[in-house]
């Protein structure tokens, strides 16, 4: 085998284009090789940029060098990057590790660089001059190489539990800058512990998002076993002692009282950082959007904002801070201490830049402001549209009343002219919101059906990286068909034929050794149960599933360990304690998926959109189920009938909502969350309009086929119906203009 690493003759200053070409090569070796590389190599670097110095301790390992195949490339490589650093420095090993090819690895601890200049506008949002900086999650140094620069005399720490990225942070920072390799909250605890004064003035820098499903698994993949069990609690656990040590535990009752599990982990991360920091001390963060729009979010929200003064939060819809990351982040400051009059009078200020992607965030915001952006927002005090930003003030919390913090607290931007006062809650209608079902592992609980033979079905699985497919004979009644995806060309009204996988339903069915066990029970208990009624599993299928339970599951390209094991499945299992004085539910085994009512959907919406958003009504919604790909609406009353709810969800005014209040997503797409659909109200025109007006709109929206352009053309029909032609023709240039936004978006992507 042969591989060519490109070198000039004449020294050259080499690009990351050219490195990451030239590195990714070695994805060859096998990404394990891979990082061993860069590791040695950042070390080398450490010591000499000679070149020959360099050749010498870059030598392959025995098992490398023996190696026929891998032995070429790594001293191809050897030789490609000793003459690079040794013309180009030190700095080129640390740019070149954002190029790493180790993107599963960057996914899991939530690794996604921060651009220089978005660090660097963050950075200028601290006032004064702070004389003790923290990193808790540095990576490879893009805050703390900014903050060396901005701060000279400031005594600076950067802490990552990963050692590759501080391998490289070593190669741009001094011995003046304190690196520390340690899970932040076990070094945090044991400083506090003792010193209970320990702080900073300053704490700053990009959190990992890494969403709590996957918490266990970014504390492992260094090989750092950090805390046996449940790391969510131990994280919990750390922020409360660090709370007492610092006496300030009173203060933080309320918030971990309410505090969610569903947490990612950026959140207990900027309650460590307001642990840490002084008071009258500050916090620049790069965040992740999901706390402040999301439910788990809200008394981190109602504590900060009780505790300090945030300074300004500035997002950017219509761009991305980091290229990789899907996830939408904005820039918050936060000052701990005294509550502004503005923001207790008014609320906190957002700014939203709308404008395609920016090479330069400062740059570009004290070019349109003529004047610097953070001295601006600090006198800014009435909302409204300045150039391509425009400004909201919004508040956190309202007098320490709990029920403002409910879904309904969050203030929804609406068109202009919208009927506010004249709307009411999906709950006041009748109706409630939920996403569809989560199996936790699609591979074992969605098979397709055969064309071959009536109970012949083919399940999927992957095993070591290969796809492998099995045939199964599954009884009728242990399956239900399932929607997982529909697309533009889906009609709006679906059933059984849009049904796209089947969803093995084993809710009462069990192997017949489990049956058997619940005979260990007491005779009252297994009566109330009706274990007899329980379907034993044919063999095939329980061999089939029994070997499931034990081998790897490679969802999505990684491996996350045996099926049974896996977070989501455990969440099945459920044993009914020897202790129970009241006869409790029914056992649960692990693959009994447990199917609710939410399950199944009368009207659903998709959770991420592309085009133009789409409403489906489900016929015969019992008789299907809908997938998490979805948000589901049912009622349980007749208020307002399910076909005039369709009709407001593909209106033109319901979609201009969305697209203001939805999360855009990289690629152009835009996310719904269902607690964000939950919010949007309900026109009283929607229940009081005349039956016949609501059978034609119905009518338009069964055609056999809509495009985006007709659903636009009928839901401006409804919007007149519903409110007038003057709003209607309102609707359609903000949904329009919003639309085609997202779409520019994807077309630069692509």
């Amino acid at each position: 085998m042969t591989i060519q690493f490109h070198m000039d003759s004449q020294p050259h200053i080499a690009t990351p284009k050219e490195l990451l070409r030239n590195f990714g090569k070695l994805i060859q070796l096998g990404d394990a090789d891979a990082r061993l590389f860069y590791e040695t190599l950042a070390e080398c670097a450490k010591e000499s940029v000679s070149k020959n110095t360099l050749l010498e301790r870059l030598a392959p390992p025995a098992r490398i060098r023996d190696d026929p195949k891998k032995g070429p490339v790594w001293v191809q490589a050897a030789k490609y990057f000793a003459s690079a650093v040794a013309e180009n420095g030190t700095r080129l090993v640390w740019e070149l590790y954002e190029h790493l090819p180790t993107s599963e690895r960057f996914k899991l601890l939530g690794q996604y660089f921060t651009p220089q200049h978005v660090g660097k506008f963050a950075l200028s949002g601290l006032r004064d001059q702070p004389t003790s900086i923290l990193d808790p999650m540095a990576g490879h140094g893009i805050f703390l190489q900014q903050a060396r620069a901005r701060y000279p005399s400031a005594h600076i720490v950067g802490v990552d539990i990963d050692y590759l990225p501080l391998a490289a942070a070593r190669l741009v920072l001094g011995n003046e800058t304190t690196l520390v390799c340690d899970d932040v909250f076990r070094w945090a605890r044991v400083q506090v512990a003792n010193a209970a004064d320990f702080g900073f003035s300053a704490v700053i820098g990009n959190p990992a998002y890494v969403s709590y499903q996957n918490l266990s698994m970014a504390r492992n993949v260094t090989g750092e076993i950090v805390v046996e069990g449940s790391y969510r609690d131990w994280l919990l656990e750390t922020l409360k002692e660090i709370a007492t040590e610092k006496a300030v535990d009173s203060e933080l009752a309320s918030l971990f009282k309410f505090w969610s599990g569903y947490s990612d982990l950026s959140v207990y991360v900027m309650t460590l950082a307001w642990l840490l920091v002084e008071n009258g001390g500050q916090i620049a963060f790069v965040l992740s959007n999901h706390w402040m729009e999301r439910r788990y979010g809200l008394e981190l929200r109602r504590f900060l904002s009780s505790h300090g003064t945030i300074r300004g939060i500035v997002i950017h819809r219509a761009g991305k801070w980091f290229p990789r990351a899907q996830i939408p982040a904005s820039i918050i400051v936060y000052i701990k201490g005294p509550i502004s009059e503005r923001q207790k009078n008014k609320g906190i200020p957002y700014v939203e830049i709308d404008a395609p992607p920016l090479p330069d965030i400062n740059a570009y915001l004290n070019s349109i402001l003529k004047e610097d952006f953070w001295q601006w927002i600090d006198a800014a005090d009435q909302p409204g549209k300045y150039g391509s930003l425009r400004v909201t003030f919004k508040p956190w919390q309202n007098d320490g009343d709990r029920s403002a913090l409910d879904t309904r607290g969050r203030v929804l931007d609406f068109p202009s002219g919208f009927p506010q006062r004249n709307c009411l809650s999906l709950t006041d209608v009748g109706w409630n919101v939920h996403q569809g079902l989560r199996t936790g592992c699609n591979e074992v609980f969605y098979v397709q059906k055969s064309n071959e033979e009536p109970e012949l079905y083919i399940a999927s699985q992957t095993l070591r990286g290969k796809k492998m497919q099995h045939e199964l004979f599954i009884p009728e009644e242990l399956v239900t068909p399932v929607i997982r995806r529909l697309s533009s060309a889906s009609k709006l009204v679906v059933g059984r034929g849009q049904a796209d996988a089947y969803f093995l339903n084993l809710t009462d069915a069990v192997f017949k050794e489990d049956k058997s066990g619940l005979r260990d029970y007491p005779k009252e208990w297994i009566r109330k149960w009706g274990m007899e009624s329980l379907t034993v599993i044919p063999e095939e299928l329980a061999r089939y599933l029994n070997e499931r339970a034990t081998t790897p599951y490679e969802g999505k390209g990684k491996i996350r360990g045996a099926v049974v094991s896996l977070s989501a499945i455990r969440t099945n299992i459920y044993r009914p304690s020897a202790k129970s004085v009241d006869i409790p539910r029914r056992p649960r085994f692990w693959y009994q998926v447990p199917v609710q009512h939410r399950h199944h959907g009368r009207i659903i919406i998709p959770r991420v959109v592309s085009g133009s958003i789409r409403a489906f009504l489900v016929r015969k919604p019992e008789s299907i189920l809908i997938d998490a790909n979805f948000t589901t609406f049912n009622s349980e009353s007749d208020i307002v009938d399910a076909k005039r709810m369709w009709v407001w969800f593909n209106s033109n005014a319901f979609r201009a909502l969305c697209e203001l209040n939805g999360v855009p997503l990289g690629g152009g797409a835009l996310k719904l969350e269902a607690e964000l659909l939950s919010q949007i109200p309900v026109p009283r025109a929607v229940m009081d309009k005349d039956e016949t007006i609501f059978n034609a709109l119905c009518a338009m929206l069964e055609a056999p086929q809509i495009c985006d352009e007709h659903l636009l053309q009928v839901g401006r029909a409804i919007d007149e119906n519903l409110f007038g032609v003057e709003l209607a023709a309102a609707d359609l240039e903000v949904l329009t203009r919003l639309t085609n936004q997202r779409r520019k978006i994807m077309s630069i992507k692509q």
